[in-house]
């Protein structure tokens, strides 16, 4: 027999096969029972069967045409599998009847276009793998699992037994996944619901999605009642829509994006919480009320966002920790709010991230309990309008707690050259001002900046003086009358000039940086890109980095390499190009040209 997804080949006679077959052979020598057994039954290459069978050990059906009818109930033991175009229906399938102390569990896989599962009345299945738009559908409009489903790809629990007595600790370990494919189908009015006599505390009752889509939709009403079972998205972007009022198991999301659209989990009413975990990279949208009050415990959701992954929503939340590197981002592309019925805690190092529009509306959250804000804790702003529609003081409220507030954000980044934001701090509320750049004069933009239309500046224009900072000009043409990149107390600052943009100076200082600092982390400039210009009329004074890339062109009337006394760096200049050039044709100390073959056809000059 062929090895289907990784599993060895099932032997001949497995599990109760070996004992129902005597039994088999005896009665119907006494006339009592015909051929209700078959081993393994195969269906394939367009055969259409109808055959009345109680008991499998193994089914496949595979192919377009393929076909299965079985009216009556069937047991599968071993595993169904319907491929690529094949059709089975059954009047009633019972596929979840291990024992507590099995390792090998009965997997149903529905996979391939056109494959299709019917079942007529309640189906109970152990696992239940939907991938590559195969379709699984009851008539009763019922689904009860004794495992897990999984969406996109395969999946099994062998190898742990449901009375394991560190199952809990294995927690999503006792899944083997395949790898993510599209989604299958499971018809969008079919209730889920589990079996409650799982193994407490474990992840053996689950739903998982898996798989390579932009925007699955899942509708289905899910009910876990007894609060120990958990759903997850490892791959792709869900969306899901059913009722999830009554479930009131954990929520993972361990890879791509989870969106729900739901109430959950509103009836519970005792221990233990309901957790809402959020995994690096990965992104959870809440749009509802996400708990309730249970007996003794407050709000009965707990919410925990790791290093690297993203809550948003526009939701009524439990309590909530940000953990360093994580974010939280009120709305999904627009502003949201966050009502957090507990405490609301930023670990040192975490964000939150605020859209703010030039209306006055803007992300934020209300708090219930204690806030409290760790250190460096940024808030990252971002504009939904063009800066020039936002009001020079306009302020935004994007936090209020009923309790007093523990600790400040550290500062607020607003990646604008036209626009500063900074805070106003009471003891229960936090606002962020927005404030207009005036061109006019001498201007510092630390930070990270992103220019994509033209700007002048009357003035200096610094950056890199007192903090890690990058300017990134890919539009328009930036102009000031001097710019200066990084300092002596500041190593990390970078001008790009990238996508045809145009930056244009009278004068211009490359400095020097830290003596102490690494090499790849001295200020620097980088010119790349077609078309992409850096015009210097007077002198560039370079002791910094300077790169000239693909294409792009720099032109200084006057080149002055600088070092820093007694420092121990050396200039660095660079043209990636196949005739590439930095050319002096004055008398100066660099009075000639010298030629790289590497990529692109970028072109320095110097004017002296």
């Amino acid at each position: 027999m062929e090895k289907l997804w990784g599993h060895p080949p099932l032997p001949i006679n497995t599990r109760l096969s070996r004992l129902y077959v005597a039994l088999a052979a005896a009665l119907a020598l006494a006339g009592t029972v015909g051929t209700a057994y078959a081993e393994n039954v195969t269906v394939e290459n367009g055969e259409k069967r109808i055959r009345e069978v109680d008991f499998a050990s193994l089914g496949k059906v595979s192919g377009q045409g393929s076909e299965w009818r079985v009216s009556d109930a069937l047991a599968i033991s071993d595993g169904l599998y319907v491929l690529d175009g094949g059709v089975m229906s059954v009047g009633r399938l019972n596929a979840a009847d291990s024992s507590m102390t099995s390792k090998e569990h009965t997997e149903i896989v529905v996979s391939g276009s056109g494959s299709h599962l019917q079942i007529e009345s309640y189906p109970r299945i152990e696992i239940l793998s939907l991938s590559d738009h195969g379709r699984f559908s009851s008539a009763s409009n019922s689904l009860e699992l004794n495992g897990g489903l999984i969406i996109g790809s395969r999946g099994t629990l062998d190898g742990h037994a449901r009375n394991d007595t560190d199952l809990a600790e294995k927690g999503w370990g006792i899944y083997t996944l395949g790898e993510a494919q599209a989604p299958g189908v499971l018809d969008p009015g079919i209730v889920i619901s589990f079996d409650e006599y799982a193994a407490f505390g474990s992840r053996w009752n689950g739903i998982i999605f898996n798989h390579t889509a932009d925007n699955y939709q899942f509708a289905n009403t899910i009910k876990g009642t007894s609060g120990y079972t958990s759903l997850a998205n490892f791959a792709g972007n869900t969306t899901m829509t059913g009722d999830l009022s009554d479930y009131h198991g954990d929520i993972f999301v361990k890879g791509g994006k989870l969106t729900i659209n739901s109430d959950v989990g509103r009836n519970k009413i005792d221990t233990p919480y309901q957790g809402l975990y959020v995994e690096r990279g990965g992104t959870l949208i809440l749009n509802g009320t996400i708990g309730g009050f249970g007996r003794g415990i407050g709000f009965t959701t707990s919410l925990f966002v790791d290093p690297g992954a993203v809550l948003g929503g526009d939701a009524t939340i439990g309590r909530t920790i940000i953990e360093g590197g994580g974010h939280i981002s009120p709305g999904d592309g627009s502003t949201g709010k966050f009502d957090i019925n507990s405490y609301l805690t930023f670990k040192d190092g975490a964000f939150y991230d605020v859209d703010i529009a030039a209306d006055g509306r803007s992300d934020t959250m209300a708090v219930v309990g204690q806030t409290t804000i760790g250190n460096n804790v940024k808030v990252l702003v971002n504009m939904l309008d063009p800066y020039t529609s936002y009001q020079d003081e306009q302020t935004y409220r994007i936090l209020t707690s009923e309790k007093d507030i523990a600790g400040m954000f550290s500062e607020a980044v607003l990646d604008s050259a036209f626009l500063e934001a900074t805070f106003k701090r009471g003891q229960q509320f936090i606002d962020l001002l927005i404030k207009q750049i005036t061109p006019g004069g001498d201007v510092t933009l630390d930070g990270d900046r992103h220019v994509s239309q033209s700007v002048s500046y009357a003035g200096a224009v610094s950056m890199g003086q007192d903090k890690v900072s990058n300017l990134l000009i890919d539009g328009g043409t930036f102009s000031a009358k001097k710019l200066i990149i990084g300092s002596e107390r500041q190593s990390q600052a970078t001008v790009r000039v990238e996508d045809g943009a145009k930056l244009v100076t009278e004068r211009a200082r490359i400095d020097y940086g830290l003596d102490d600092a690494d090499y790849q982390h001295r200020p620097m400039a980088t010119i790349s890109g077609k078309g992409s210009e850096w015009r210097v009329n007077d002198w560039l004074s370079l002791a910094g980095k300077l790169d000239v890339l693909d294409g792009a062109q720099a032109q200084v009337g006057d080149l002055l390499l600088s070092e820093r006394p007694a420092g121990r760096k050396n200039l660095r200049k660079f043209t990636s190009a196949a005739k590439a050039r930095i050319c002096t044709p004055g008398d100066t100390p660099m009075s000639m040209c010298w030629r790289w073959r590497t990529v692109g056809a970028s072109v320095m000059t110097i004017n002296s």
